[in-house]
């Protein structure tokens, strides 16, 4: 479940102007993705394993039915505004602890959005 924050310090901006507008509230969402990985069977030191992984995940928290004032200047109640949020993690890094049933794993890597 994506609960995410309003958009704050909202700024509009064509044609060199630049007006700041009220925070959007954005919708609760569901989040779903996937991810897949590979361990290195070479690559182990005593209980610790070393592998790679990719994930991506998509959630869509689309802007609520709200009030819209923009520069000073009320609009009125605007309908609410589709809003997708791809995110991608190409290469992560991974080294996990083989402990039986229990493996915690850590990883660290750059994502894309």
């Amino acid at each position: 479940m994506n609960i995410p924050q309003s958009l704050s310090n909202v700024l509009w901006s064509e044609g060199g102007v630049t007006v700041e507008g009220n925070n959007l509230s954005l919708q609760n969402s569901l989040i779903y993705g996937a991810k897949a990985g590979y361990y290195f069977d070479t690559l182990k030191w005593y209980n610790f394993n070393l592998g790679i992984e990719t994930e991506v995940f998509n959630s869509q928290p689309n802007s609520k039915p709200q009030n819209l004032t923009t520069g000073g200047f009320n609009f009125g109640t605007q309908r609410g505004v589709d809003f997708r949020v791809l995110n991608w993690a190409p290469v992560n890094i991974i080294v996990r602890y083989q402990a039986g049933a229990f493996e915690p794993y850590a990883g660290v890597g750059l994502g894309v959005f």
